[in-house]
């Protein structure tokens, strides 16, 4: 994918392509957050799992959190776990596009045109990163960009 189809892409499976082994799992993760959000009305309280995810990108020790809200007793679901973040971003963008082609399993999902401005939030453009200077590296920078200096 050139800088041009990323600007101009409208399909965040493709979109993820070009993130794979490039992106942090912190953001990747923060990324099918912002997503879920979507899924919820904005006059609704976030639910439990959200905010668990959201804690557990911050912090692995969280995971225990998120296994607690990922399935309630009776439902099923086909989406990949936390602990595999690219493929819980692709397949989250997927079930968005089964969604708008009927399936009625991917019910309740974003419409897939609703996440390429979060890719674009959250991951910038990845044909010209940011350079942070070297004075800027601190531990909780470092923390947060996901990558050793």
């Amino acid at each position: 994918m050139t800088e041009s189809e990323w600007l101009a892409c409208d399909d965040p499976q493709e979109m993820l392509r070009p993130l794979q082994g490039r992106a942090s799992d912190r953001k990747l993760r923060l990324f099918v957050v912002a997503c879920c959000y979507l899924i919820e009305s904005p006059s609704q309280a976030p639910l439990p799992i959200y905010e668990a995810a959201e804690r557990f990108a911050d912090d692995p020790a969280a995971l225990d959190d998120v296994w607690r809200h990922w399935l309630q007793p009776g439902k099923t679901s086909s989406l990949s776990w936390p602990e595999r973040p690219a493929e819980w971003a692709t397949a989250f963008a997927g079930e968005c596009r089964r969604g708008e082609e009927g399936d009625e399993d991917a019910d309740g999902y974003p419409p897939s045109a609703a996440l390429p401005p979060i890719l674009r939030e959250v991951f910038g453009n990845p044909f010209h990163p940011v350079v942070p200077e070297a004075r800027w590296l601190t531990p909780v920078a470092v923390g947060l960009l996901g990558r050793h200096p």
